[in-house]
């Protein structure tokens, strides 16, 4: 079940929102008789719709990384198609006879410039992911649940045990 919750590039992202919502359409359509399972003694109370919106969950965070993991798909690609064509620009003006060596240097300065802009672009992308994916999903998640379960309150308590 962890490789379904992996999402470091595109593909892990779409297997785990795939994943997720094929789970999410099972769970909604199963009948479910009675109320409660029980393992090794415990009795665990069901409750579809707690079940389907704990699920739920997931699957607004897989469709967050998805869509952003498009993104970068489609950026990193368009990146590499820009540098690409500005080392090709670069070596045909390192190559050329005919320019002038005034209008060569220029012109040479010129893509070594945009190759410069390119890749801090590139850098500028590759912080927006961590930082929106990998830094703050689970740490918005933290922050609501321990408001959600008065987590201070609770760990004061416990430390005045």
């Amino acid at each position: 079940m962890y490789s379904l919750m992996d999402h470091d590039d595109f593909t892990k992202t779409r297997k785990a929102l795939l994943a997720t919502s094929a789970f999410l359409l099972l769970v909604n359509h199963l009948q479910i008789s009675g109320d409660s399972l029980t393992v090794v003694g415990l009795m665990f109370k069901l409750d579809k719709s707690v079940i389907l919106g704990f699920g739920s969950l997931f699957l607004i965070y897989f469709i967050y990384a998805f869509a952003f993991r498009a993104f970068e798909l489609y950026m990193t690609r368009k990146i590499t198609e820009v540098r690409q064509g500005l080392k090709e620009v670069r070596e045909d003006i390192e190559k050329a006879d005919e320019t002038s060596s005034a209008l060569r240097w220029e012109l040479l300065q010129r893509a070594k410039h945009t190759l410069s802009v390119v890749e801090g672009a590139t850098v500028k992308l590759q912080s927006s992911v961590m930082i929106g994916l990998e830094v703050g999903p689970p740490l918005v998640l933290a922050i609501y649940t321990g408001c959600s379960i008065g987590a201070i309150s609770a760990a004061r308590s416990f430390l005045s045990l």
